[in-house]
């Protein structure tokens, strides 16, 4: 099932593009549809994600067409996992929406099939407004080939949460900047002793992914071109594994059929219900775990690998982008303007995407925001001094090797397969799916 969802998200990339979300600007482009001023029309904005965000972006929908009169938004929102399917069969079907919610990981994917129209001339024109932007970093991770194709939504990073309350509960100090793998070892052995209760362990996920772990290392995931993997020793493919599976084993881990059910609700997940005091995940994600748990999360960075490299980059949690097939993309200019830049429709959406990348936003934003909120946007403010650029999106393909990524991992896990066994498995497929790009 899993294998089959995987395939129709790698189809969906093409639909993906198309739906979406689009800005508000004080004026149309005067490109093609300069019409759109007074004439009736619709546009469609797609979106994934929790509940609490399809509640705040209806309403900031709402207040865009009061604005707007002359522009109805039809909306089509899902979670992660079923919107990557949906857009390829829109896709397939040539019928993506206007604008659409773009994941970093698929935006190679949807450049490459000219799903997506570059943004560079309305930036140029001012009609979509960066004038606050105040970090060039937060723009890189929608320019491909020199063009841009999307606009971050949000900043967020790779980052571990925990709850302050189980340590202090359990009387183990909290982890503080600058601590290894080592440290972490030692401080999720002492909250297993401390609170080895039944469906408790000290963490949910492993405190980062694999392509994290690589760029520790000096490596990369992907080889520059895309066609192949980019790191040569599959020990490290081992060594990653075992500490994985060494943590499982332990009990510091959760079952991995637990936490990969877990994945994509974030109100079942184990930090958000108690049954586990750190979470390997994205910063922006902290604000939804925080309101589950019923109090507010911190926010580290994944434990310093002794020796190695700097790890941690500053990603979009999402991006905008517009479809290429758009009819109306002045008023999908005008609406993306108005998602980045309206402080009234940011007063809605309050950083729930992530960290704004305007910060006339974010500093009208900052007195009003949840102590969690506020975790967020010191997070990304310690990153953005503490990473080094992000890696390019995954080629096409990508979302295939990842999926045979997780499925040996579990295999690892119930013994179906060693470590060494799958590191050359995962070599073989992964150089197979990416050499037919």
């Amino acid at each position: 099932m899993k294998k089959n969802m995987k395939k129709l998200a790698a189809v969906t990339l093409i639909a993906g593009l198309t739906f979406g979300i689009v800005g508000c600007s004080n004026s149309t482009s005067g490109q093609a549809n300069s019409s759109d001023a007074n004439k009736p029309i619709t546009l469609k904005v797609a979106w994934w994600g929790s509940q609490d965000r399809n509640d705040r972006t209806q309403k900031m929908i709402q207040l865009f067409e009061k604005q707007n009169p002359n522009i109805k938004i039809e909306t089509e929102y899902t979670n992660f996992n079923d919107y990557w399917p949906k857009m390829a069969t829109e896709a397939a079907g040539q019928s993506l929406p206007d604008v659409m919610q773009m994941d970093y990981n698929k935006l190679g994917e949807y450049t490459s099939r000219h799903l997506i129209d570059p943004l560079d001339s309305y930036i140029g024109s001012g009609k979509i407004d960066l004038s606050s932007v105040d970090n060039k970093a937060y723009l890189a991770g929608g320019i491909i080939g020199n063009k841009n194709y999307a606009i971050s939504l949000g900043m967020n990073a790779p980052a571990v949460d925990y709850d302050p309350t189980i340590f202090q509960n359990a009387g183990v100090p909290e982890l503080q900047p600058g601590y290894t793998t080592e440290d972490l070892d030692k401080t999720l052995t002492a909250l297993k002793a401390k609170l080895g209760t039944n469906g408790f362990s000290p963490e949910d996920t492993i405190p980062y992914d694999f392509p994290f772990y690589l760029r520790q290392r000096g490596t990369h995931e992907y080889s520059a071109d895309g066609k192949a993997l980019g790191y040569k020793d599959d020990q490290l493919f081992i060594d990653y594994t075992n500490y994985r599976l060494t943590h499982y084993k332990n009990g510091l881990f959760g079952d991995p059929k637990v936490v990969d059910s877990l994945k994509t609700n974030e109100a079942g997940l184990m930090i958000s219900t108690g049954k586990a005091a750190v979470h390997g995940f994205t910063s922006n994600l902290v604000v939804g775990e925080s309101k589950y748990a019923g109090h507010t999360l911190k926010l580290i960075a994944p434990p310093e690998l002794p020796g190695g490299k700097e790890g941690n980059y500053l990603k979009p949690a999402m991006l905008v982008s517009m479809s290429a097939a758009s009819k109306h993309k002045d008023a999908a200019v005008k609406f993306i303007n108005f998602f980045l830049n309206d402080l009234n429709a940011n007063d809605i959406l309050k950083a729930e995407r992530g960290v704004p990348i305007s910060k006339k936003v974010r500093d009208h934003l900052l007195p009003s925001l949840s102590e969690s909120e506020k975790e967020q946007f010191s997070y990304i403010e310690y990153v953005s001094s503490h990473s080094k650029p992000i890696d390019p999106p995954s080629p096409q393909g990508g979302s295939k090797v990842s999926d045979l990524f997780d499925r040996l991992q579990m295999q690892i896990a119930y013994g179906q397969l060693t470590p060494e066994a799958a590191a050359k498995q995962f070599r073989e497929q992964a150089n197979q799916i990416l050499s037919a790009n």
